[in-house]
């Protein structure tokens, strides 16, 4: 995840009209993430921790094998 000071770095450059392509050079990420974190709300805070427990980031848990089980029959 990208840390929030970056994330506000990036709505910074582009609201002082630089273009995707110099805010992707300045921060470091691509064109593509630029374009997706101007698109975001706004950073209000800069507690990367708190942020990634609101996203709850990640993919979905992984299944159990079937006919497996922790109990005896």
């Amino acid at each position: 995840m990208i840390e929030m000071l970056k994330r506000h770095e990036i709505q910074v450059l582009r609201r002082a009209g630089h273009t995707w392509k110099e805010v992707a050079a300045f921060s470091g990420v691509s064109v593509r993430t630029v374009r997706r974190i101007a698109a975001e709300t706004e950073v209000t805070t800069v507690d990367s921790a708190t942020e990634r427990a609101r996203r709850q980031g990640g993919g979905p848990r992984r299944p159990t094998r079937f006919g497996t089980s922790s109990h005896k029959r």
